[in-house]
């Protein structure tokens, strides 16, 4: 890891290495992205057979997971 995020307690160099919570920050990020996209997973689409019902759903999975080019 080379930055830490906003939220972690440790903010300069001279900081001891324990204060540093990036690892939990970023576990528990991909723990909701990972909820989010079961959620959207398991959506019942009114049109599931439709092309471009299914392109949408790929869409929003990728946005979930900051994979979006939008």
């Amino acid at each position: 890891m080379t930055e830490h995020l906003p939220e972690c307690w440790a903010t300069y160099p001279s900081d001891p290495p324990a204060w540093c919570i990036c690892d939990e920050l970023r576990g528990c990020e991909q723990r909701v992205i990972d909820a989010a996209v079961q959620r959207v997973e398991a959506l019942k689409w009114d049109y599931i057979h439709s092309c471009g019902e299914l392109i949408t759903r790929a869409r929003t999975i990728a946005a979930i997971k900051g994979d979006s080019d939008e």
